[in-house]
């Protein structure tokens, strides 16, 4: 004999006529479905562990490429920061550079003007020989007046003295000048090679910078992959979530019965309470179980 649902429904308590065989079919499908539903249950926990292991690799990994990320823009900011100061030398030594150039063509106009007293002193030797020669000539000429004679050997040796005095003053004068441009000259040619050195020292790094920009949008780019993938596992994640249940609630002889209206059995509902979270697969939460009754909608 069948089991009469209908009758069972109006009236739970009057017992019904079962074959047996109707009995064991019943015991058969709730072990297959007790069965099924622990298999189910493990499947889920492996499910979960295994989330939550790449959950862990993943969090890992995003924090190793993070902290990799900020270690290479500050190693950027510290290479930005030493260009930014050999820039600044590079323009003093250059503002040295002209200042000394400019130094160099005074002392070359200084120069120029040396030379030109140096040959008006030389002309003016020139003719005080000629002087001299002609003092000469007139010393033989005038040996007779020798008081007068000698007054002017005397007049010709002081000419004499005066212009070897200042032919030495202008040599040393020379001399300074020329000691003075060997210096600045020396000066130059080694801020020209401190020049050189710190462009040098720019270009190798601007190629540090250059390679450190290059590895930084590798990065990047292993940051985008990896998040690719972190939403792709999340995609497949949301598949393993329980759909929402809705059922009637009957569990052997216990009945569960509506505190407001009485009301029971296919009235009475299994739902996920979405104000109590249980616990997280991944990112997809696992809510508690609440009651609801469809009458009256009172909630237990």
């Amino acid at each position: 004999m069948s089991i009469d649902w209908q009758k069972a429904e109006e009236n739970p308590e009057k017992a019904q006529k079962i074959e047996g065989k109707r009995l064991l079919d019943l015991r058969a499908k709730i072990n297959d479905l007790e069965r099924e539903l622990a298999e189910t249950k493990n499947q889920l926990s492996e499910n979960e562990e295994n989330l939550s292991n790449t959950s862990n690799e993943l969090q890992s990994t995003k924090e190793s490429l993070t902290q990799q990320i900020q270690d290479k823009e500050e190693i950027n900011a510290q290479l930005n920061s030493q260009i930014t100061e050999l820039n600044q030398k590079l323009e003093d030594y250059s503002k040295k550079v002209e200042d000394l150039e400019n130094k160099l063509n005074e002392l070359s106009s200084l120069s120029e003007e040396s030379k030109k007293e140096l040959e008006a002193a030389a002309n003016s030797i020139s003719e005080k020989d000629q002087t001299i020669a002609s003092l000469n000539d007139k010393i033989q000429e005038l040996n007779a007046q020798i008081s007068e004679t000698g007054q002017l050997k005397n007049e010709i040796a002081k000419a004499q003295e005066e212009s070897k005095q200042q032919i030495e003053t202008m040599r040393q004068k020379m001399e300074v000048e020329e000691q003075k441009r060997a210096e600045l000259q020396k000066q130059i040619e080694d801020l020209q090679s401190q020049l050189e050195e710190a462009n040098n020292t720019i270009a190798a790094k601007e190629e540090q910078i250059a390679e450190l920009n290059t590895n930084l949008q590798e990065k990047d780019k292993q940051i985008e992959d990896t998040v690719a993938r972190l939403e792709e596992t999340e995609k497949t994640l949301q598949e393993y979530a329980p759909p929402e249940m809705e059922e009637a609630v009957t569990t052997g002889t216990e009945r569960l019965t509506c505190p407001s209206c009485g009301a029971f059995g296919q009235d009475i509902r299994t739902t996920e309470d979405k104000t109590k979270v249980i616990s997280y697969v991944g990112h997809v939460p696992m809510y508690a179980k609440k009651h609801v009754c469809k009458k009256c909608g009172k909630e237990f």
